[in-house]
């Protein structure tokens, strides 16, 4: 009698798992998602862990560099708003993260923090950049400033926007719950994605009206991509080892944190706590933004980027 019911839990699984499949949109293939979001000014290079990079480059060589690292679920794509305004006068190297956007990544590759901060040399390596300004957003700011502590080059000038974690309180940077089991990822990976990507970005944007269809499609494309929400299931958030007080001592750049004060996403609290452990560093709170600053108010993120990097000396 157990092992009829053995079995016939076996078989509901294999029936829940083949209907749960067949609500899952088809994924577009690497030559379709580049066909479509690939932008003229689009370059790649292979990691050392083989992970092919994609990242735009924007404005004229020779300017001072921004190398941009966008937030988890996002691409490169995120700050061309901001590229639009800053480009005449600086160079803006936006990667895409291993599971994001166009970069594509090995089947065995497993995404991590310390990998991420990798990832910054690897490109300033690739591009011959001996000095460079950082700029980071949401899981990206955790990116750019785990960098700013451990790199091997110590930024220009170190831009925070929207930060999501940083200063350590128990229990943050672990994964999340809803995140770990097989069901959970079986489930991820086979429902289709677009109410839950729809309702995540109208959270995001303060601005409903900034969520379109075209955006919507964007981001489900590539979460349903070949391999992305593998990796992105895959990725351990957590600081090995944790920050302490002495590396946030370390960190020589000057330091501008942006945070929206209508942030439905990461607490406006956390970029105020991480402004408050880096020496010197400023903090500006607008008041009208959501999660995504450098997209909802560009113009206002623009000037103050210049106005630090001015004060910084990189113009």
């Amino acid at each position: 009698m157990v092992n009829q019911y053995g079995r016939m839990g076996r078989l509901l699984a294999i029936g829940a798992c083949a209907l749960v499949a067949a609500c899952a949109p088809p994924s577009k293939t690497q030559a379709e998602l580049e066909a479509l979001y690939g932008s003229p000014s689009s370059e790649w290079f292979e990691s050392e862990a083989g992970v092919r990079v994609h990242y735009i480059d924007w404005g004229r060589r020779g300017a001072p560099v921004l190398i941009a690292v966008h937030g988890f679920g996002a691409s490169a794509h995120a700050w061309e708003p901001l590229a639009d305004l800053v480009s005449e006068d600086y160079r803006i190297v936006a990667l895409d993260l291993p599971g994001h956007g166009l970069t594509e990544t090995p089947h065995e590759y497993r995404s991590s923090l310390a990998g991420q901060v990798r990832l910054i040399d690897e490109a300033a390596d690739q591009l011959e950049l001996s000095r460079f300004a950082l700029i980071g957003h949401s899981m990206g700011a955790q990116v750019a400033l785990r960098y700013a502590m451990t790199g091997a080059r110590e930024p220009a000038a170190l831009v925070l926007i929207s930060p999501a974690g940083g200063v350590q309180r128990d229990g943050a940077g672990d994964r999340p719950a809803w995140a770990s089991g097989f069901w959970a990822r079986l489930a991820l990976r086979s429902v289709d994605p677009r109410p839950f990507v729809e309702n995540g970005l109208r959270r995001a944007y303060d601005d409903p009206a900034r969520v379109t269809d075209a955006l919507i499609d964007r981001y489900v494309d590539f979460a349903t991509a070949r391999g992305r929400l593998r990796t992105l299931l895959s990725h351990d958030p957590r600081p090995d080892p944790v920050a302490t007080p002495s590396d946030f001592d370390a960190i020589g750049a000057p330091t501008l944190v942006i945070a929206g004060g209508r942030d439905r996403i990461v607490s406006p609290q956390d970029a105020e706590d991480i402004a408050g452990v880096i020496a010197g560093a400023s903090l500006r709170l607008l008041g009208e933004a959501g999660h995504m600053p450098m997209e909802e108010f560009p113009e206002t993120v623009a000037a103050e980027l210049r106005e630090m990097l001015d004060a910084a000396g990189d113009r």
